[in-house]
């Protein structure tokens, strides 16, 4: 035996990595020394005969992968051509995938010796006792059959401090070349959502901050400046939260960091300390999930409505970082108008993105093993829920379409606030919008449609409003494409912004010095545009207002000023 494990990684794209390949390696290195790692990047999109051929080249004693929901299918297709080929081939999985009960799984898989429930802590077990399967019954997590009997070993949990597992940073094993990259500040959660993986964790355990910031000294000599937290809620212990942001503050300003925020356990120290964050560093994601008080009582979730509208306002209103608002639709005791409402509130108090996904039912969560009433499923990934008691199939397909559009509009922002004007000019706005969308065909295509495309469909939809027709107008100017030739004046000489003095500045644009600007375009309107496209949700005003685009590539503008007073629309175009 050569005492030689790979461990076979399949990414839903290449920007991705798992941090369980260091985990489950740094721990097994400290207890086995002997053992010889190899490690297969790959993704669900590359191509299954060359990853083939290069594990049937490589011929490891041991494949091991971890399992989720986008790659199961990937991963059982590759493994099983290869226990074909190499027929005494020793596979073991672990991962989310494994959470439930696995009986089932590793009937419909033969080719698959066993699957690990749990942490990283006890799979040296498992290869130091490959071999004597006798001994299988001992090593905890372990889930496999023997003799045709099924044995389920519970659960693998490290008991000890979180500091004292061996750091994969410190180790070496960080994927180069990444954009981001991942790492645990704690592991398990407070909460109990029926539809979470967490849910039956115990408590919640924390590295300290001394470890946390050597692990992040590591992160940075590998090049990566970019750190997703994975922790379940980042501040579900305030003080600590604060205590990390100051360190991130302090010691990382040059890193962006990517939190997952409760806003119903919003503290004002919190918030204070948020506030404090240079702007871009911080990217806040924010599950709401819903904000119908009794799928929240159903879920057992541990937020209010008012309490997480609330916390979300104000987080909004920092202004100093970007928030990702998610929303589940399918939840118990939850209705086709309800998701609409929550859709629409969310829109109103205005994070960055908003993004709607249907319920999973996940492996190991109680909302699996108990589904609620009138809950028809996908047995299958990625699990999620065909109609409920509240929704019916041909409402699900709406709401698909719903979340389509939020994305290819909403969280556009080139389309931001054009459509979040919309919504505040026509009633039922979205429902009406998707209507359109479905009679002019947009759903049939592959993909988002071009943003040029999507302007047009929202100017076609919004033509006989004055306001919004104006607002695209302006909201194309500012990404550079084009409109009709009639609301231009243009002017070709930089002396006209030197020679005048009323010029108030809306927007500038860092440009490389090689660039200068070329030209101008003066266009008028008749509302407060300006205002509008920095802020849809302003006060409209009435009135003549000119602007002055700068243009320093092509179409594409790098500043943009309005003319407060004597510049007017004179008609001239001044010589250079």
């Amino acid at each position: 035996m050569k005492h030689e494990v790979l461990f076979l990684e399949i990414n839903s794209s290449y920007s991705h990595s798992m941090l369980s390949y260091g985990l489950l390696r740094s721990f097994t290195d400290s207890m086995l020394p002997e053992w010889h790692w190899r490690h297969l990047d790959a993704t669900i999109k590359s191509d299954e005969d060359e990853l083939l051929k290069q594990l049937i080249a490589q011929t490891p004693d041991v494949i091991v992968a971890t399992g989720y929901l986008f790659n199961i299918e990937y991963l059982c297709r590759i493994l099983e051509r290869y226990s074909r080929v190499i027929p005494d081939a020793m596979i073991f999985l672990g991962g989310p995938e494994f959470l439930g009960c696995n009986t089932e799984f590793l009937k419909a898989h033969q080719f698959i010796d066993g699957v690990v429930r749990g942490d990283e802590s006890s799979f040296y077990l498992l290869l130091k006792n490959l071999h004597r399967r006798e001994s299988w019954s001992a090593i905890p997590g372990l889930c496999y059959f023997r003799n045709r009997t099924g044995f389920d070993n519970g659960v693998a949990l490290y008991a000890d401090s979180l500091d004292n597992l061996p750091s994969p940073y410190a180790a070496g094993y960080i994927h180069a070349g990444k954009p981001f990259y991942q790492i645990e500040t704690s592991r398990g959660c407070i909460g109990s959502c029926i539809f979470c993986t967490s849910a039956k964790s115990i408590g919640v355990e924390y590295y300290s901050l001394d470890r946390i910031k050597s692990d992040l000294e590591y992160i940075r000599q590998a090049g990566i400046r970019e750190i997703r937290l994975i922790d379940r809620t980042f501040n579900d212990n305030s003080n600590r939260a604060i205590a990390l942001l100051r360190m991130f503050y302090t010691d990382f300003s040059d890193f962006k960091f990517h939190l997952e925020i409760n806003p119903a356990m919003l503290t004002e120290p919190l918030l204070a300390c948020l506030k404090q964050a240079p702007p871009g560093m911080l990217h806040i994601e924010i599950g709401i999930q819903t904000l119908n008080a009794a799928s929240l009582k159903a879920l057992r979730r541990p937020a209010s409505r008012s309490k997480s509208v609330t916390g979300l306002k104000q987080l909004v209103n920092c202004g100093n970082f970007e928030i990702h608002a998610d929303l589940i639709a399918g939840l118990p005791e939850q209705t086709f108008d309800d998701v609409f409402a929550d859709v629409e509130e969310l829109i109103t108090v205005g994070p960055r993105e908003i993004q709607l996904e249907k319920l999973k039912m996940l492996p190991g969560t109680v909302m699996r093993e108990n589904p609620p009433p009138g809950t028809v499923f996908n047995k299958n990934p990625p699990y999620e829920v065909i109609l409920t008691h509240g929704i019916s199939e041909a409402q699900f397909l709406t709401i698909k379409r719903l979340s389509v559009v939020l994305d290819a509009w909403y969280n556009s922002s080139q389309l931001n606030s054009p459509f979040v004007l919309a919504c505040r000019r026509i009633d039922d706005f979205i429902r009406k919008f998707i209507i359109f969308l479905e009679n002019e065909k947009y759903f049939a295509g592959q993909g988002r449609e071009a943003l040029e495309k999507r302007f047009e469909l929202l100017e076609k939809f919004t033509d006989a409003d004055k306001l919004l027709s104006q607002h695209l107008i302006f909201c194309r100017l500012t990404v550079g494409l084009p409109v009709a030739s009639k609301y231009l004046l243009t002017i070709k000489s930089e002396a006209f912004r030197q020679q005048d003095n009323t010029l108030s500045l809306v927007w500038r644009k860092d440009i490389d010095p090689k660039y200068r600007i070329g030209k101008y375009f003066q266009v008028e309107f008749d509302f407060n545009v300006s205002d509008l496209w920095l802020n849809p949700r302003i006060g409209i005003k009435v009135g003549s207002r000119i602007y002055l685009f700068g243009l320093y590539y092509g179409r594409n503008p790098a500043e943009i000023s309005e003319i407060r007073h004597g510049a007017g629309k004179t008609g001239q175009v001044l010589a250079g």
